[in-house]
């Protein structure tokens, strides 16, 4: 797929987000002709009505997401018949490796995701707090022409009143709100129906899952073979449906963005109690976590590693070259991953999948030292020795602090900044690689006309700065780069997004 920003369409948007009306809630309906939206909404409705007849004949309304049609007075929003029945054929393994994958859940974990509906679509997690912050994202996707279905799940604190004015709207497309902890406290073990897998009730869904951790929870439990897992918080200025189509993803089946370098004692590299320091969180974790029970699962074969491992600890798998050389491996920062935007094929990554979904089972099986969920699809996808990408690119940075002090000497202190994933073909051209998204609260205060806002130039993940403990400085500067500010293009779509918040905003006040 072709590399976008805007479609005519979207340009015709942006025109309307820059003048004073557009505040108003209904401003993308009220473009069109009354009477010709009386008429699109009559056959919009035969059409409906239809679909409606014909999936009570066939029997098939119990798999169909509330996007399809919107409750009434007081009829509850969410839908906990939300997952497809169990298929009646699953893998097939011996009972032997049945048996010693559900000792720890796994069997019941692997056959939960792979029951899936839909081939590919948006998994975005929502709470009362960032609803309206979601619901902007979703007009800047549509916008782009991501018209993709989204999932919406959350955890029992989502309102009814939300989801219902949500749905009202045409400019969402297909959504699918459902509580994805009701599920999880539904779902019990193949073997053993009196075992739960997730939580021991809903209750204790809520404890568990009103975190970070749901992420980990909806891609499991999603009905998307493949997923782009989004965080509400982003700003895209380039349609992200082109990551689909790059070599990295499609030879993987997993696409995963570099975090920042945050102090390398702390998380992934917190030093052990009564350590010395050569042994971190994430080197104990690796050597002590037993990947034998999913050898059943497939995985994508990858290439043994040439690195030696530096690191006093023996592995129970054989490890990739990535992480033998890694930053958080090697001493050098706490964090790996930003989960702000992944890309994850279940099919194509069973194994990866499970181990995934067994971080956050209730089987005692343990997680990585992460701060939230970030670091699980990494390790899981490690764990597993099976293939998977990242981007070419470190986490740069964007804001208004920028001191400027010429090419390669600068400080910016702000939000995350991450570059479209590829590197060119010329390597000169690489520190001008685009930017394709904004991770930050801070896309609804950025006003670029009255203070310009900067980004960094691209560096290769490989180019590690000097330690931030060297530096004295707040672990959201940037060192040793080049500020570029932004083009009036991408200052228009700040202003976009910030026009969509509104328009979220007056739907949901």
């Amino acid at each position: 797929m072709q590399r976008q920003t805007f479609s005519e369409k979207s340009m015709a948007l942006l025109q309307v987000a820059r003048s004073d009306h557009y505040s108003r809630p209904n401003i993308l309906r009220d473009s069109c002709p009354s009477r010709l939206r009386s008429c699109v909404l009559l056959l919009v409705l035969c059409g409906l009505w239809m679909l409606v007849m014909m999936a009570n004949l066939l029997g098939i309304n119990q798999i169909m997401g509330r996007s399809i049609s919107v409750p009434e007075g007081d009829e509850e929003v969410h839908d906990s018949s939300y997952r497809p029945p169990s298929p009646a054929r699953r893998d097939l393994f011996s009972t032997h490796d049945e048996k010693r994958m559900e000792k720890q859940l796994i069997y019941t974990i692997h056959e939960t995701a792979q029951r899936t509906i839909d081939k590919r679509g948006i998994v975005l997690p929502l709470y009362d707090d960032i609803a309206t912050l979601g619901v902007s994202l979703i007009l800047e996707l549509r916008a782009m022409d991501v018209h993709l279905p989204i999932e919406i799940p959350y955890c029992g604190d989502l309102k009814d009143s939300t989801i219902r004015t949500v749905l009202e709207q045409e400019e969402v497309g297909v959504l699918h709100f459902y509580d994805v902890c009701e599920l999880a406290s539904k779902t019990v073990s193949l073997r053993d129906a009196s075992v739960k897998v997730f939580c021991e009730s809903l209750s204790n869904c809520y404890e568990l899952f009103r975190s970070f951790d749901i992420k980990i929870l909806a891609m499991i439990l999603s009905r998307f073979e493949e997923v782009m897992l989004l965080d509400a918080d982003t700003l895209f200025f380039e349609s992200p449906m082109s990551l689909w189509d790059t070599d990295k993803y499609l030879s993987t089946g997993t696409l995963f963005f570099y975090d920042r370098f945050i102090s390398d004692t702390k998380h992934l590299g917190k030093i052990l109690d009564g350590g010395k320091g050569d042994v971190r969180e994430i080197h104990d974790f690796m050597s002590r976590f037993d990947v034998s029970p999913f050898e059943p699962l497939g995985y994508i074969e990858r290439p043994r590693a040439t690195s030696k491992n530096r690191v006093p600890v023996k592995l129970k798998f054989s490890p990739s070259e990535h992480l033998l050389t890694s930053h958080s491996w090697n001493y050098r920062a706490g964090h790996e991953m930003d989960s702000s935007l992944v890309l994850w094929n279940k099919k194509r990554q069973p194994r990866a999948t499970a181990i995934l979904g067994a971080f956050v089972a209730v089987n005692r099986i343990g997680r990585p030292p992460s701060y939230g969920d970030k670091e699980l699809f990494y390790a899981a996808a490690e764990l597993a020795e099976t293939q998977y990408a990242f981007s070419d690119f470190g986490t740069g940075g964007a804001g208004w602090d920028l001191r400027d002090y010429g090419p390669g000497k600068s400080v910016l202190c702000g939000s995350a900044t991450h570059y479209y994933p590829v590197k060119p073909k010329d390597k000169r051209l690489a520190a001008n690689v685009s930017v394709l998204y904004l991770n930050s609260d801070d896309i609804l205060v950025y006003d670029p006309k009255k203070k310009p806002v900067y980004y960094t130039q691209a560096r290769p993940y490989q180019k590690y700065p000097a330690k931030l403990t060297m530096r004295g400085q707040l672990l959201e500067c940037l060192y040793d780069e080049t500020g570029v500010r932004f083009s009036p293009e991408q200052e228009d779509h700040m202003l976009l997004r910030q026009r969509f918040h509104e328009i979220a905003e007056a739907w949901l006040k």
